[in-house]
């Protein structure tokens, strides 16, 4: 398989325009080729051949969301204000609009078949009922966390997850008020030096409420410390 390197295809790309005024349009791939991304990460793509497959750690767009131009011309009907091409951003973005439709031609994509799990972080204060965040492993390589807990801790009455990648990198985030909800895998679609931020509040058998938190704690084996 023939497969060309995409530089710059979920970065925002400003209009080459020189002096005569002329605006040069770029196409993310050459003609006969598609764009594939990188289910890992937010910046890794690749161009194939119509009709081939993609390599190992990439994925196909959802039909009718392949973006096609970098900045696209006046003309082109899914052309923004910013001058960008509406499909040109990645599956992997925390703000991406059609998961539901990646996940309906690629079902291993998703959570619920994850079942490595690589390590566990304990929420603050620790004690035998305190819960913890679960982080485990899908098929392709997603981190996916959830919140777990002894059964005498108390009744969830609302939490929040969010992950980070890095410094100013994406961020994913998930909120409830039930234990049902808390349990739900969240997808992060990176390995590269997440940190987590994740509280939790308890109602125990006496009706007091118990938070239990941690604000900024490295995933371990994602950093370079690891």
């Amino acid at each position: 398989m023939r497969a060309t390197i995409v530089a710059a295809l979920l970065l925002t790309a400003a209009s080459l325009t020189g002096c005569s005024g002329l605006e040069i349009h770029e196409a993310i791939c050459s003609e006969g080729e598609e764009p594939t991304w990188a289910v890992t990460n937010t910046t890794g793509a690749i161009c194939v051949r119509d009709g081939e497959s993609p390599q190992a750690g990439f994925a196909r767009y959802p039909r009718g969301r392949v973006p096609v131009w970098i900045n696209p011309p006046d003309d082109y009907p899914h052309r923004t204000e910013d001058g960008e091409d509406l499909y040109n951003v990645s599956p992997n973005d925390p703000d991406y609009p059609w998961w539901d439709e990646v996940l309906a031609e690629h079902p291993e994509l998703a959570c619920e078949g994850a079942s490595t799990s690589l390590t566990e972080i304990d929420l603050e204060p620790k004690g035998d009922r305190s819960p913890q965040v679960t982080v485990l492993l899908n098929g392709v390589g997603n981190r996916c966390l959830r919140f777990d807990r002894p059964q005498r801790a108390g009744t969830v009455v609302g939490w929040d997850l969010t992950v980070h990648e890095g410094s100013g990198g994406p961020v994913w985030t998930a909120s409830g008020r039930d234990g049902k909800s808390a349990g739900r895998l969240l997808r992060v679609a990176s390995d590269t030096c997440l940190t987590v931020s994740a509280s939790i509040r308890l109602r125990g058998a006496d009706e007091e409420v118990a938070t239990y938190a941690v604000t900024q704690v490295r995933v371990p084996h994602t950093c370079d410390d690891r």
